[in-house]
């Protein structure tokens, strides 16, 4: 059963949200032989225990995402590693691209120059996109890693399906990054790599001075350039578009959050508390089956759950009405401070002295005086008025609220009687040894009665 106030006690609301994770990590310690006796309840934890794994998931790749798409580095940083790259990548390639551009004439430099930088800035756009996406599979390969290895050590079937259900939502969330794309633009890039060096190895060859330096040093000479472009493309995957994918993530694992941050306040408690009834009425009827007490104060897993509603109802009614006395109480202090602080809500009217008598200065001042005495005189009886019927709203909800848990309790509580004695006559008629040891009178209802809470 599930109440339908709104009036949701902050010590309840605070006490759901703590034993619902509480009741959660408990489950995913019982043992295998347990959880084969819980039999069907185990698709309800299952479910249960998903819901919960992806809001946990969710909760930590969102600080894990907001904490890397705030490291932003300036753009101006950007565009001087851009500069850098190009003007490097182009003083390699116009070189050879003067071979090319010999039949030109005049214009061979400028266009060698040009087409230097053209494939400068084609090395450099696929250097840093393949490294971008390298780090975006890597950062997501690392979580999805960490979640498999710590699956595969879980022997409780719900331990495992919590870290798989995980696994699950990142993947649905964040498959994209681990796409084909990195090894395309790896081999495109490698491709105009090694042309880079090739081209800078001629370079290097070319030069009178350096063709006594041994072969070894020459290529490291000639690889800089290379090791240059993809040291800096890292970087900028790294710094700028590392940050640019996480903050491209977080709206969707924003639209994953339990619950919905489009609920209002009242929904939102409420879907907390409700979520706590259900999970800890199914733990109550959980524990009944795996207890292995003889004689347990409730015979079945079904009269243990409805004793749960039972108590669960009464204790919501006392905290209500704690809360009905707290909130009629600070109503009436605030009325109290209203009344006191009236006067001064009056609009003020300044006195003019200037070029008056002081008869007529004191007539004005005893004017105003009636004037704000009469405002008070009419205005305090309608504050009066409103106060009362604050009152009385208040009063009436929460009393609205009260009743119907206590129906609720009342109705559980001949549910209860109502099992419980078809309970009984089935035994009596299979003749049971527990009932015959228990010595248990079926006539005598009241047994059956779950105390009352005062």
């Amino acid at each position: 059963m599930t109440s339908n106030t709104s009036n949701t006690p902050q010590k309840l609301l605070q006490k759901a949200i703590n034993l619902t994770e509480q009741i959660y990590l408990k489950w995913m310690k019982l043992p295998p032989s347990a959880l084969e006796r819980i039999g069907r309840r185990t698709v309800e934890m299952t479910s249960s225990i998903e819901q919960f794994a992806q809001s946990r998931i969710v909760e930590q790749r969102l600080v894990q995402l907001n904490s890397i798409a705030t490291r932003h580095q300036s753009p101006a940083n950007k565009i001087v590693l851009k500069i850098v790259i190009i003007v490097t990548g182009a003083f390699t390639f116009t070189s050879a691209m003067r071979l090319f551009a010999a039949s030109l004439g005049a214009i061979a430099t400028p266009a060698a120059l040009l087409g230097g930088m053209l494939v400068s800035l084609a090395v450099d756009f696929v250097a840093t996109k393949a490294s971008n996406n390298y780090v975006r599979r890597q950062y997501t390969r690392q979580t999805l890693n960490r979640l498999v290895k710590v699956k595969l050590k879980q022997e409780n079937q719900l331990a495992y399906g919590f870290h798989e259900s995980q696994e699950k939502l990142i993947f649905e969330i964040e498959g994209r990054c681990l796409s084909k794309e990195f090894p395309l633009n790896a081999c495109l890039g490698g491709f105009l790599s090694t042309a880079e060096f090739v081209t800078a190895f001629w370079i290097v060859g070319e030069i009178g001075f350096l063709s006594g330096i041994p072969l070894p040093v020459r290529a490291i000479a000639a690889g800089l350039p290379v090791v240059l472009t993809w040291a800096a493309a890292y970087i900028q995957a790294q710094s700028f578009e590392l940050p640019d994918s996480c903050a491209e993530l977080i709206p969707e694992y924003e639209s994953r959050i339990y619950p919905s941050p489009d609920m209002s306040p009242d929904e939102g408690e409420k879907w907390y508390v409700d979520r706590y009834q259900y999970i800890a009425r199914l733990d109550a009827g959980i524990q009944n089956i795996i207890d292995e007490t003889p004689h347990l104060e409730h015979p079945t897993p079904e009269l243990t759950e409805i004793a749960f509603d039972i108590a669960y109802f009464q204790e919501r009614a006392q905290d209500i009405s704690q809360e009905k006395e707290q909130a009629l109480i600070e109503l009436e202090n605030n009325f109290q401070q209203e009344i006191i602080y009236l006067e001064q809500e009056f609009p003020s009217e300044e006195v003019i002295t200037q070029g008056r008598n002081w008869k007529d200065i004191e007539l004005q001042k005893r004017i105003i005086v009636e004037a704000r005495a009469n405002w008070v005189k009419q205005e305090q009886p309608k504050r009066e008025k409103l106060f009362q019927s604050r009152k009385a709203q208040v009063s009436t909800s929460y009393a609205n609220a009260e009743q119907n848990l206590i129906n609720q309790s009342t109705q559980s509580q001949q549910k209860y009687d109502r099992i419980y004695q078809s309970w009984l006559e089935k035994n009596r008629e299979l003749n049971t040894p527990d009932l015959d040891n228990n010595d248990v009178d079926i006539d005598a209802s009241s047994e059956s009665q779950i105390p009352i809470q005062n």
